[in-house]
């Protein structure tokens, strides 16, 4: 990080002082604040004035202090990265912006000349990232208000990192916005957010943040934030009780600066911006935050040290507003600094999950026995010290940290390839694939050779003892793809070790009359299949289910022998298509269906059972992106 001649700060104000202190970061950051410069440097300069296809920028609302994030974009008449056709800066403490607003943008309301600001240039090709800060020394608008032109006048000014940026190249788009929904003062009880919105938060990748100071100091003068935060889609989540009036946001590694949430200790109001450049719709909240650190943020975000939960008081949703959209030809790259998806503790109890530690005593899991499957496929027995009730196709979450030698130290950034340890908590999400059992149970894993975990306990496949000493705290066991509650006619589609949890379930019906199951499966290793599918049912031997194993393969391998004669298996070498899956509809008739496997497969699958006549909502899924 560079170090300027001229800090802007005075020293870290008492909000970020408040959350350094709680996190115990105080002594690592110490006077870190000389690097947030009182002017542009010049690379910021000509990043701004050249790089940016848009830029988010914080305001607040003279009227009632409420916080909004707008999105600005230059015309799409000009070319792309027109110096000085959308940003220039004439001096190191100056930006002009001549932009395009759409309708529905909060700033025809909030801008003022005089009024605090702050803005983010984000070049989401490169991951560049650059913020700023400061006041408008003047604006205007052309009638209809749909052209801005401003002075910012800047002082302050830092670099950040490339962290949890997904990469996209955006190119000029004549939009025509249309706002769909507005409830700018939302009312203090009912609903909030339509459950089309809250979708469409759950589907982004990334949001944008404004944030205000509150009122000034003599050492420190208020001021606006406005930063990029981003992850897997999903990782900003609407907790469910609050009838879509409440956003949870995660915080990830970062600078340990506390900036943004530093703002929130001193002043609740902010804004949110969730822009989508595919659609070009668009979603802006306003509301009030609260942090919330240490074991309590986990109470509500599983497996999170540190969280922001926003009461929204405000929003509005603009469809086909955003003036640039990604070029479709070109890659989109979610950062591999991403962590998985950390749900709310109120969606995994709603899914049946049940909380192993709840008590104190916790359970743990002995790794008893381990048996390959495939050359990357193995099964994991694991013997319970403490009675654990569970149904067939349930998952199991383990605490992994053993496997990394125990807790996981701070990172900000690491070497390529290593990204995904940043944030690595060694808590996993596995479905179970053995029959229900209090005392025991089994996963069936493939071995993902760019994994943190699995590597390490793919170890114990080569294990030269026979017992692995290997014992993992057991946190909770829970999900809702279960079994239909009586016998019946049902078709299963499951991709490679997505047939997980339908082992859980033959092992479950086996012996039960009336069951009759198609299971579609497409793998790459189809004598693996059949095997864990035999020893699921038991060998067969007081099978009484009807079952049919379809297996589709681009392998080379032999048609797959069912050893002990009672499993009926068929094989196509090809690709599943949707014409095979419209083919096992018609001919098999199912009156229920269930689908597991990894995202792209389940997404063909589905438009596959789609064009079959199977409705979307009548598809029983297991959503396999543990």
């Amino acid at each position: 990080m560079l170090s300027f001649t001229r800090p802007a700060l005075n020293g870290w104000h008492d909000g970020e002082k408040k959350l350094q202190r709680q996190l115990q970061y105080s002594d690592e950051v110490g006077d870190e604040f000389i690097n947030i410069s009182s002017e542009l440097p010049a690379q910021h300069r000509a990043f701004h004035s050249t790089r940016l296809s848009f830029l988010p920028l914080a305001t607040r609302s003279a009227d009632d202090g409420r916080v909004w994030c707008s999105i600005l974009c230059p015309s799409p008449e000009q070319p792309p990265h027109t110096p000085g056709a959308f940003i220039s800066s004439p001096s190191p403490t100056s930006l002009i912006v001549l932009a395009d607003v759409w309708a529905g943008d909060p700033i025809r309301a909030t801008l003022q000349d005089g009024g605090l600001v702050a803005g983010v240039g984000v070049e989401l090709e490169t991951r560049r990232r650059n913020k700023f800060a400061g006041s408008i020394a003047m604006s205007a608008w052309n009638a209809d208000q749909t052209k801005l032109g401003m002075e910012i006048a800047v002082n302050e000014a830092i670099g950040n990192c490339p962290k949890y940026i997904t990469t996209q190249h955006l190119i000029p788009y004549h939009a025509n916005a249309v706002v769909t929904h507005s409830s700018l003062q939302l009312a203090p009880t009912g609903p909030g957010l339509p459950p089309s919105l809250i979708a469409f938060i759950h589907a982004a990748s990334a949001l944008y943040l404004a944030t205000s100071s509150g009122t000034s100091t003599a050492k420190n003068p208020s001021h606006m934030g406005c930063n990029h935060r981003g992850g897997p889609p999903g990782f900003a989540r609407i907790l469910p009780s609050s009838d879509g009036r409440t956003l949870v946001i995660p915080d990830f590694s970062g600078n340990r600066f506390m900036s943004s949430l530093g703002n929130v200790e001193l002043s609740p109001f902010v804004g949110i911006t969730f822009p989508d450049f595919t659609s070009g719709s668009i979603l802006y909240l306003s509301g009030e935050a609260e942090n919330v650190t240490g074991p309590a943020a986990s109470r509500i975000m599983e497996r999170c040290k540190v969280i922001t939960i926003v009461k929204i008081t405000g929003f509005v949703y603009v469809e086909n507003a955003i003036t640039v959209r990604r070029d479709p030809t070109a890659p989109k790259e979610e950062s591999p600094y991403s962590p998985r998806v950390r749900f709310l503790v109120e969606e995994r109890q709603a899914a049946g999950f049940v909380d192993a530690t709840a008590g104190g005593a916790g359970i743990e899991a002995k790794l008893v026995k381990v048996e390959r499957v495939a050359e990357d496929i193995a099964r994991f027995d694991f013997e319970l010290d403490g009675e654990m009730k569970w149904k067939a196709g349930q998952y199991v979450v383990l605490d992994c940290l053993e496997l990394l030698g125990g807790e996981v130290g701070y990172q900000h950034m690491t070497r390529k390839g290593k990204e995904k340890t940043v944030n690595e908590d060694g808590v996993r999400t596995w479905t179970i694939s053995s029959t229900p059992s209090s005392s025991r149970l089994s996963i069936t894993l493939r071995l993902l050779p760019s994994g943190i975990i699995t590597p390490r306990l793919f170890y114990y496949v080569n294990a030269t003892t026979s017992v692995p000493s290997l014992t993992l705290p057991l946190l909770g066991i829970g999900g809702a793809f279960l079994l239909p509650a009586q016998p019946s006619k049902t078709l299963w589609v499951a991709g490679g070790i997505g047939i997980t949890p339908f082992l859980s379930f033959l092992g479950t019906i086996a012996s039960e009359a009336g069951w009759n199951i198609e299971l579609v499966v497409a793998t790459r290793e189809p004598q693996a299949i059949v095997d864990l599918v035999e020893k699921a049912l038991g060998g067969g031997e007081s099978l009484a289910a009807k079952v049919h194993l379809l297996l589709f393969t681009t392998s080379e391998a032999k048609l797959p022998v069912a050893q002990h004669g009672h499993l009926e298996v068929s094989m196509d070498r090809k690709r599943l298509g949707q014409e095979d899956l419209q083919r096992v509809v018609s001919d098999f008739e199912p009156e229920s269906v269930y689908l597991c496997g990894p995202e792209a497969f389940e997404k063909a699958a589905m438009e596959g059972l789609a064009a079959a006549g199977v409705k979307g909502e009548d598809v029983i899924r297991e959503k396999f992106n543990f």
